[in-house]
């Protein structure tokens, strides 16, 4: 019985960390002082697609990190959308800001 309870603990915090994580992402909509659902809107997916994008639980497709890039723009790359863990300090610091790439 303990180490089911330890194992729901540890998925449970997994959960909690990914909904509370400062992704770059989510920085970045914080900082235009927007909701889920204005920016989902404007890059043309559903609210619940979109903050599963945000808070790291689902990645974004190339195409969604390209719209989300010309959305915001700088200082939002599209790595830091395909790839926001890596840009998510350990020491709970805001991550590294640079210009939105250009598409290739």
């Amino acid at each position: 019985m303990s180490s089911l309870r330890e194992s729901l603990t540890v998925r449970a915090y997994a959960s909690y960390k990914h909904l509370t994580m400062q992704t770059p992402l989510k920085l970045a909509r914080e900082r235009r002082k927007m909701i889920q659902r204005d920016v989902a809107l404007a890059v043309g997916i559903v609210r619940s697609h979109y903050g599963r994008v945000e808070a790291g639980l689902v990645g974004a497709s190339p195409e969604l990190a390209k719209r989300l890039c010309d959305f915001f723009g700088a200082p939002l790359t599209r790595d830091q959308i395909l790839y926001p863990e890596e840009y998510i300090p350990a020491d709970g610091r805001r991550p590294v800001q640079s210009e939105c790439m250009q598409e290739a």
